[in-house]
């Protein structure tokens, strides 16, 4: 059985209906959020599709109920071997020094240094 994982962040409290189609049109089985949900109802909209798992984002700190249920990190291991960690504010390995908030920067680095992450993934860049 086919496992496929669909990547979304910055959706700033809208969820553009061609990424909900894209999603349920490849029958994702996971979603990965990496932060800048801006709404709780975007949350709940992608759990009809599938499981999320989401990162707090710099917009969803004025949303209380995005702060109780998210974490600024987060490690999820997909299938045996591939574990992927989520942040919202990043840059590329070792850049991340630079660009990650402090207080997240040792544990960051240290999933990839050690290898204990082999996939980081981060929105915030827009790109």
């Amino acid at each position: 059985m086919a496992f496929s994982i669909g990547v979304v962040s910055d959706t700033h409290g809208q969820l553009n209906s061609k990424v909900e189609e894209v999603l349920r049109r490849y029958q994702v089985s996971q979603i990965l959020h990496a932060g800048d949900v801006g709404d709780p109802e975007v949350l709940q909209a992608l759990e009809k599709i599938a499981p999320v798992t989401a990162v707090l984002g710099n917009v969803d700190m004025k949303h209380r109920e995005l702060t109780a249920r998210l974490r600024e990190i987060e490690q999820v291991q997909i299938v045996p071997g591939l574990n992927i960690l989520i942040t919202h504010i990043c840059g590329f390995p070792p850049n991340c020094q630079k660009t990650l908030p402090g207080h997240l920067r040792d544990r960051v680095l240290a999933a990839v240094e050690e290898d204990e992450v082999r996939v980081v993934i981060f929105g915030h860049s827009h790109v």
